[in-house]
Formats: C-alpha cells, sequence, structure tokens
C-alpha cells in the first residue's frame, strides 16, 4: 500500500525540520509551519540550524581569521585549501579559474608572506585576506533578506552552498561563536512572509470557486426545461397524436395510385 499524502507530508515536514527519517515530525503550530522567509527558515544541509545561524558563522570566522597570523607553518596549507573551498561555494566565477574580486571592497595585503596575505590555494592573484573579505561580504549581505521572491529551488541551491562554506570553516567546539556575533530573526520578513502566503492562499481560493461551480449539480430549473423540452417532441410525433385520438397527419403521397387497373 502506498504512502498516504498526509504521511508524506509529514516526513517532509519532519526532514525540513532536522529530524530523522522514521521519527514522528515534532508538534508544531499553524503559524509555525508557514513557509519561514530567507534566512530564518531551517537548514535541510546542517540539521539544528537556520539559514541565518551558519551565516552568522561565516561572518564571526571570517572576521576572525583576518587576524594577522592567525596561523602559520604546516597549518597554513590546510587551511589556505578551507578557505578556498568555502570561497568557491559562496561565488559563481564567470568562468573557470576567475575569482571574481568584488572591487573595491577587498582591503589590500598588509603583510605579505604572512596569513592572511598569503596566496590563494587555487585561484592566481589572489589572497587568503581577499578571499576572507569576499565570504564575509557575501554572508553579511545574504543574512539580511531576499528583496524579491526567488524560486524554492534557487534558495534550495544556496542553501546547500553555504552549508558547504559553514563546514569548510568550521573550528569545532574549540572555538565557539560568541553570543555577540548572533543575530536575531527579521520580525518583519517574516510577517511579510506570513502575509504573501495568505494572499496566495486567498488568490487561489477565488479562482477554484467557478471550477467548483461547474462540477456541482445541473441547477433544477434547467432540467425542469430539459424535460419539458422532451415531452413536447414527443407530443408533436403522428403516433403521438394518433394516440390522442386525432387524425394523424398522411405523409406526401400516400394513397396514390388506388383505383387505377
Amino acid at each position: 500500500m502506498g504512502e498516504s499524502r498526509l504521511a508524506r507530508l509529514n516526513r517532509h515536514t519532519n526532514l525540513a525540520l532536522g529530524g530523522v527519517p522514521g521519527d514522528a515530525p515534532p508538534r508544531r503550530s499553524r503559524s509555525a509551519l508557514l513557509t519561514l522567509p530567507w534566512p530564518e527558515m531551517q537548514s535541510t544541509s546542517r540539521p539544528g540550524e537556520t539559514v541565518r545561524q551558519m551565516l552568522d558563522y561565516i561572518v564571526w570566522i571570517a572576521q576572525d581569521l583576518m587576524l594577522l597570523g592567525a596561523y602559520s607553518g604546516a597549518d597554513v596549507g590546510p587551511w589556505r585549501r578551507q578557505v578556498g573551498i568555502a570561497y568557491r561555494s559562496l561565488v559563481n566565477p564567470m568562468m573557470p579559474g576567475y575569482g571574481d574580486p568584488y572591487p573595491p571592497d577587498v582591503p589590500p595585503p598588509r603583510s605579505p608572506g604572512l596569513w592572511p596575505d598569503v596566496a590563494a590555494h587555487d585561484l592566481p592573484g589572489m589572497t587568503v585576506r581577499h578571499q576572507l573579505a569576499v565570504i564575509g561580504l557575501l554572508a553579511d549581505a545574504s543574512r539580511q533578506g531576499m528583496t524579491a521572491r526567488v524560486r524554492p529551488e534557487v534558495l534550495h541551491d544556496l542553501e546547500m552552498r553555504i552549508a558547504r562554506a559553514r563546514t569548510a570553516l568550521d573550528h569545532g567546539a574549540g572555538k565557539p561563536m560568541p553570543s555577540a556575533a548572533r543575530t536575531e530573526p527579521r520580525a518583519d520578513l517574516i510577517q511579510q512572509a506570513q502575509a504573501e502566503d495568505k494572499a496566495v492562499r486567498d488568490r487561489m481560493r477565488r479562482l477554484a470557486r467557478p471550477a467548483r461551480a461547474l462540477e456541482g449539480k445541473a441547477k433544477p430549473g434547467a432540467k425542469a426545461t430539459a424535460k419539458g423540452a422532451g415531452k413536447a417532441a414527443k407530443g408533436r410525433s403522428p403516433k403521438a397524436k394518433a394516440a390522442k385520438g386525432g387524425p394523424a397527419r398522411k405523409p406526401p403521397g400516400a394513397g396514390k395510385g388506388k383505383g387505377r387497373g
């Protein structure tokens, strides 16, 4: 027996809220089940985090890694690679190998050869400072919210790329993000999303009314008219007139040829 529509909806809701497949979905109020706006929705790539929380971490760690000499020696190579992964996750280059430097927001090197003023991992002409500045710039802009409606598949792709950048820059429990680096969800974005969701549902209900009217039963008056028309047509037939006792009209040519011979 196939999965019911309600069970399928509960399963997807559970996974979207960070649950484990097979677990019962957590109880939520009707308002909590509304689609949350960017970046307040739950991350499907990193369960237990929202998109805003991932962006908060990226902005904070990118700024923290700007500290001169934060890494040295054998630690430089691995973290050059991790910063490069985060950079490529957030930046869509116009062509392979192009770093898209976002001038003039990128600061110039201060101490060439010392972290973060070291060469980027795989993009010639860029430095780690350069990449960290772009990472922080994009993450901070993204957590301000979307100014226009975006298709769900675009948001899903963006959320996955942010999750890859967040994972690449993760420093573990030994370097937790301070509470001062966290930003609060924007109530105006949530209220706007709820109003838009209600407007869409109201419009769909209005569009569905004519369809339901056409699918409904025909009006009693229309049925009576059709029934009366059928009786009238039946009463005009010759057999019906003969049954009533009236002379039936002879068809043209009837009776001709009799008496000749």
